[in-house]
């Protein structure tokens, strides 16, 4: 099997982005449900960042602009 091809920075961003985009549509209503795979396929895509470093970055703003947008109330 050939080793996946590394995932450069600046297109982790974009899927990063087009990831919480749609895990917010997602939850706006049923209609929405099927965004629910475009998130984790952009989730399983952000896992080939390029270095460890970019990888823990690239995970905690994406699990920041997914969770802080939900406990906005506090």
């Amino acid at each position: 099997m050939a080793a996946a091809e590394k995932l450069a920075l600046r297109r982790a961003v974009g899927w990063i982005l087009i990831g919480a985009a749609a895990f917010h549509l997602a939850f706006a209503g049923s209609a929405w449900s099927f965004c629910v795979g475009i998130y984790l396929a952009a989730l399983v895509e952000v896992t080939r960042i390029e270095s460890k470093r970019a990888a823990f970055y690239s995970g905690l703003i994406f699990g920041l602009l997914i969770f802080v947008p939900k406990v906005a109330f506090f």
